[in-house]
């Protein structure tokens, strides 16, 4: 007979927690225009929205990201932030192209319905995550009297959220509709407000442990340590080459230069790696040894 693992039921609880908690999916604006209904506060919340700060660009391929340890306290320790620091210190300009792509961002998150779903079960609940240009839109037009309350279940209104461009050059408008309308007429607005999501619950602030992962990988090994950090001077081309390039083929670099590769293999590891092979007659060891003691001085 089997027996529960209540470690992976707690995993799998975190999990949906992160999801919202109730199972809501999470909303993609598309180009084009987006038509929404936001819905009000659930149960005793003040706002219809949360807000908090998010690492990007993080782990072995920058493709994870986490949620930063200040969101709800600016005194919490977050290893992110202290790495983002030390890489604004280098004179490197791979560092500061990196602390600039993993420097907390605003996310904030609505209940939503999505107007422009084609689901046949009826209204959609979903989660809408925005960032600050479109948080200050919604917010002035819920605080002009000329609309009223907006998330009203009877007489609010939906919102067109235009999104054009891509990537950097995006751009966002939001407007209000001209007229009210009922936020449903399947649901009742106790059925919405018990398919919202916990929008609290979004916010899993990681352990020290796990941000610490996510910065110098899953050994937590003193061989890492960003490109400067011994004071020794980088050539900026080769750096922002080896940022360009992928694991695999920093790996086969490695290889070819006679590098050892480290157990816990990521991009940042390899690059430092690299990076410390092009000094010109630097002793190996004393480049260690300076590594080691930055380290030990940021975690004390």
């Amino acid at each position: 007979m089997g027996k529960l693992n209540m470690e992976a039921i707690q995993a799998a609880k975190a999990k949906l927690e992160r999801q919202g908690g109730s199972g809501v999916a999470f909303d993609k604006l598309v180009n084009g225009k987006n038509v929404r209904r936001i819905l009000w506060p659930k149960g005793n919340r003040d706002l219809c929205y949360t807000e908090g700060y998010i690492h990007y660009g993080l782990g072995d391929e920058g493709r994870d990201s986490i949620v930063c340890r200040k969101t709800f306290d600016s005194h919490e320790r977050c290893p992110v932030c202290e790495y983002i620091a030390q890489l604004q210190r280098s004179k490197d300009k791979g560092d500061k192209k990196l602390a600039d792509a993993i420097k907390p961002r605003k996310r904030v998150y609505f209940n939503v319905i999505d107007r422009d779903s084609d689901n046949d079960a009826g209204d959609e609940l979903k989660i809408l995550g925005v960032g600050l240009t479109v948080q200050k839109q919604i917010v002035a037009i819920m605080c002009d009297p000329d609309y009223g309350d907006i998330t009203d279940p009877t007489d609010g209104r939906d919102i067109t959220i235009k999104r054009t461009g891509q990537g950097l050059n995006t751009e966002y408008s939001v407007l209000p509709k001209p007229t009210s309308t009922m936020a449903s007429e399947t649901l009742s607005p106790e059925e919405l407000e018990e398919q919202m999501a916990d929008l609290d619950a979004l916010w899993n602030i990681p352990s020290i442990e796990d941000a610490e992962k996510l910065v110098y990988g899953e050994d937590g090994d003193d061989d890492y340590e960003p490109r400067n950090s011994s004071g020794n001077a980088r050539n900026a081309q080769d750096t922002d080459e080896y940022d360009d390039m992928e694991l695999d083929e920093l790996k086969e670099l490695c290889k070819q230069r006679g590098i050892q590769l480290p157990d816990k293999i990521t991009k940042l590891k390899l690059i430092a790696l690299l990076t410390q092979d092009d000094d010109d007659g630097e002793d190996t060891s004393s480049v260690k040894s300076a590594i080691a003691s930055a380290l030990s001085r940021r975690r004390k």
